[in-house]
Protein backbone atom coordinates (compact mmCIF):
# COMPACT_ATOMS: atom_id res chain seq x y z
CA UNK A 1 0.00 0.00 0.00
CA UNK A 2 1.11 3.70 -0.41
CA UNK A 3 3.02 4.43 2.23
CA UNK A 4 1.66 7.87 3.37
CA UNK A 5 -2.01 6.29 3.81
CA UNK A 6 -1.96 4.79 7.30
CA UNK A 7 -5.74 4.26 6.79
CA UNK A 8 -8.81 3.53 4.28
CA UNK A 9 -12.24 3.47 6.17
CA UNK A 10 -15.94 3.32 4.30
CA UNK A 11 -18.41 4.65 6.07
CA UNK A 12 -22.17 3.62 5.22
CA UNK A 13 -24.84 6.28 5.77
CA UNK A 14 -25.01 5.90 9.39
CA UNK A 15 -21.14 6.47 10.03
CA UNK A 16 -20.69 2.66 10.42
CA UNK A 17 -17.52 1.14 9.05
CA UNK A 18 -17.96 -0.97 5.75
CA UNK A 19 -14.55 -1.32 5.42
CA UNK A 20 -10.84 -0.55 7.00
CA UNK A 21 -7.50 -1.18 5.57
CA UNK A 22 -4.51 -0.16 7.63
CA UNK A 23 -1.28 0.26 6.46
CA UNK A 24 0.50 -1.14 9.82
CA UNK A 25 2.89 1.13 11.42
CA UNK A 26 4.34 0.93 14.52
CA UNK A 27 1.86 2.01 17.64
CA UNK A 28 -0.98 2.18 15.46
CA UNK A 29 -3.16 -0.43 17.37
CA UNK A 30 -3.82 2.29 19.56
CA UNK A 31 -6.28 3.95 16.91
CA UNK A 32 -9.56 3.37 18.02
CA UNK A 33 -11.68 3.14 14.62
CA UNK A 34 -14.88 3.75 16.05
CA UNK A 35 -13.97 6.57 17.34
CA UNK A 36 -12.38 7.96 13.94
CA UNK A 37 -15.61 6.80 12.08
CA UNK A 38 -18.04 8.45 14.14
CA UNK A 39 -15.66 12.10 14.75
CA UNK A 40 -15.59 11.87 10.40
CA UNK A 41 -19.88 12.06 10.51
CA UNK A 42 -19.86 14.35 12.93
CA UNK A 43 -17.85 16.85 11.20
CA UNK A 44 -19.05 15.73 7.92
CA UNK A 45 -22.87 16.94 9.40
CA UNK A 46 -21.32 19.76 11.15
CA UNK A 47 -19.31 20.95 7.73
CA UNK A 48 -22.74 20.34 5.77
CA UNK A 49 -24.81 22.36 7.84
CA UNK A 50 -22.72 25.11 8.74
CA UNK A 51 -21.02 25.38 5.42
CA UNK A 52 -22.87 23.90 2.89
CA UNK A 53 -20.40 21.83 1.71
CA UNK A 54 -18.68 18.35 2.62
CA UNK A 55 -15.49 18.10 4.90
CA UNK A 56 -12.61 17.20 2.40
CA UNK A 57 -9.19 17.90 4.04
CA UNK A 58 -8.85 18.41 7.65
CA UNK A 59 -5.40 17.99 9.56
CA UNK A 60 -5.61 16.66 13.33
CA UNK A 61 -2.64 16.40 14.75
CA UNK A 62 0.35 14.78 12.78
CA UNK A 63 -2.25 13.54 10.41
CA UNK A 64 -4.32 14.50 7.51
CA UNK A 65 -8.01 13.09 6.74
CA UNK A 66 -8.85 13.46 3.69
CA UNK A 67 -12.79 12.74 2.76
CA UNK A 68 -15.33 12.07 0.37
CA UNK A 69 -19.18 11.45 0.55
CA UNK A 70 -21.16 10.00 -2.03
CA UNK A 71 -24.47 11.88 -2.30
CA UNK A 72 -26.47 9.20 -3.61
CA UNK A 73 -25.95 6.28 -1.54
CA UNK A 74 -24.26 8.23 1.79
CA UNK A 75 -21.18 6.15 1.63
CA UNK A 76 -18.18 8.23 2.99
CA UNK A 77 -14.59 7.36 1.97
CA UNK A 78 -11.65 8.61 3.73
CA UNK A 79 -7.88 8.39 3.86
CA UNK A 80 -6.16 8.81 7.12
CA UNK A 81 -2.21 10.09 5.91
CA UNK A 82 0.71 11.50 7.41
CA UNK A 83 0.11 15.14 7.59
CA UNK A 84 2.78 15.87 4.84
CA UNK A 85 1.36 14.65 1.59
CA UNK A 86 0.48 16.06 -1.47
CA UNK A 87 -3.08 16.92 -1.40
CA UNK A 88 -3.47 16.52 -4.90
CA UNK A 89 -2.66 12.96 -4.61
CA UNK A 90 -4.74 12.05 -2.31
CA UNK A 91 -7.97 13.37 -3.68
CA UNK A 92 -7.07 11.79 -6.80
CA UNK A 93 -6.45 8.21 -4.92
CA UNK A 94 -9.54 8.90 -2.88
CA UNK A 95 -11.34 9.46 -6.08
CA UNK A 96 -10.07 6.05 -7.49
CA UNK A 97 -11.11 4.60 -4.44
CA UNK A 98 -14.71 6.16 -4.32
CA UNK A 99 -15.57 4.97 -7.88
CA UNK A 100 -14.17 1.42 -7.75
CA UNK A 101 -16.39 0.86 -4.93
CA UNK A 102 -19.34 2.71 -6.02
CA UNK A 103 -18.84 0.20 -9.69
CA UNK A 104 -18.52 -3.00 -6.88
CA UNK A 105 -21.16 -1.93 -4.26
CA UNK A 106 -23.97 -0.77 -6.66
CA UNK A 107 -26.53 -3.09 -5.26
CA UNK A 108 -24.95 -3.77 -1.68
CA UNK A 109 -27.34 -2.71 0.34
CA UNK A 110 -30.09 -5.36 -1.34
CA UNK A 111 -27.14 -8.19 -1.22
CA UNK A 112 -27.23 -10.61 1.33
CA UNK A 113 -24.04 -11.92 3.42
CA UNK A 114 -22.48 -14.19 0.79
CA UNK A 115 -23.35 -11.47 -1.69
CA UNK A 116 -21.70 -8.93 0.49
CA UNK A 117 -18.72 -11.36 1.01
CA UNK A 118 -18.19 -12.06 -2.22
CA UNK A 119 -18.50 -7.90 -3.34
CA UNK A 120 -16.05 -6.99 -0.51
CA UNK A 121 -13.48 -9.69 -1.78
CA UNK A 122 -13.59 -8.32 -5.65
CA UNK A 123 -12.87 -5.26 -3.99
CA UNK A 124 -9.87 -5.47 -2.11
CA UNK A 125 -8.16 -7.27 -5.44
CA UNK A 126 -9.06 -4.37 -7.02
CA UNK A 127 -7.93 -1.93 -4.45
CA UNK A 128 -4.31 -3.81 -4.13
CA UNK A 129 -4.29 -3.16 -7.64
CA UNK A 130 -5.24 0.53 -7.58
CA UNK A 131 -2.46 1.01 -4.12
CA UNK A 132 -0.13 -1.59 -5.51
CA UNK A 133 0.54 -2.28 -9.31
CA UNK A 134 1.76 -4.87 -10.51
CA UNK A 135 4.02 -2.95 -13.00
CA UNK A 136 5.91 -2.00 -10.08
CA UNK A 137 6.37 -5.48 -8.97
CA UNK A 138 7.22 -6.48 -12.22
CA UNK A 139 10.09 -3.78 -12.23
CA UNK A 140 11.42 -5.11 -8.93
CA UNK A 141 11.97 -8.69 -10.12
CA UNK A 142 13.51 -7.66 -13.42
CA UNK A 143 16.01 -6.16 -11.73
Amino acid sequence: MIKEIHFIYILDSSGSPIFIRENYVQGSEEFNHSLLSGFISALQSFATQFGGEELKIADLGNKTIFARVCKDTGFQFILVTEKKVKHEKMLGILEQIHTLFLEKFAHYNEADDEKKREIIGLFIMDLNNLLEPAEKLTVLFKS
